[in-house]
């Protein structure tokens, strides 16, 4: 793929999601059922009437945190938890309830090295005709071989700021190898997990829409 030319959102763009972005967040920081937390995120980040442009959700700073509310939340779907919300300072990235039970809760996500998506999706605002035409087989390949090396730079990452609370890891992996070399990759994310999870009260890693 042809590297693409870094541009930047217009300032009156910028404050008009910005200003959309922290009224979710207010929204997110109340408790509520995973159900709800994830309808209310779907509005702004895809199925509502005027969702944050993808362009904006990959570049915008103060984004961040909207990706990081759907890792939150789809953990929390998948664990069960009874209830969710964002943290309303630097740390934690969200609480999970389960019962009288907290769960303090650090996200991030695991990206395809070398790819820089916010270029990407940047380019095709700016150039709505740009589309990828190919993606042959050892790019699947490629992107399988990645995924444990991801998992354990983001972990690495998190571990290096030193929180002073105890939290559960979780990791989101934003790319798919298309099922090959499926039971390499998952035996690469358990590998990483043991090896790197020590310094959190857990890392757990969603890969697929499967939590590992």
């Amino acid at each position: 793929m042809k590297p693409v030319a870094k541009e930047r959102i217009e300032p009156e763009v910028a404050e008009k999601w910005k200003a959309r972005i922290d009224l979710l967040r207010r929204d997110l920081c109340r408790e509520q059922s995973p159900t709800e937390f994830s309808a209310r995120l779907a509005i702004d980040m895809g199925e509502g009437p005027d969702p944050i442009p993808s362009y904006v959700l990959f570049n915008l700073p103060s984004a961040v945190t909207m990706r990081d509310a759907w890792t939150v939340g789809r953990y929390a779907a998948l664990t069960g938890a009874d209830v969710v919300r964002l943290g309303d300072d630097r740390w934690p990235d969200g609480n999970l309830r389960y019962g009288n039970r907290l769960v303090n809760v650090e996200a991030t996500e695991a990206w395809e090295p070398g790819r820089r998506r916010g270029d990407e999706y940047m380019a095709a605002h700016h150039d709505p005709g740009r589309r990828v035409t190919s993606d042959p087989i050892e790019n699947w390949i490629r992107r399988a071989d990645a995924i444990g090396p991801a998992i354990r730079e983001a972990i690495s990452k998190k571990a290096a700021r030193n929180y002073a609370g105890e939290a559960e890891l979780v990791i989101y992996v934003a790319f798919s190898e298309f099922g090959i070399r499926h039971e390499q990759v998952v035996r690469e994310i358990r590998r990483a997990i043991a090896e790197h999870g020590s310094r959190f009260r857990a890392v757990r890693v969603i890969w697929n829409e499967q939590l590992y």
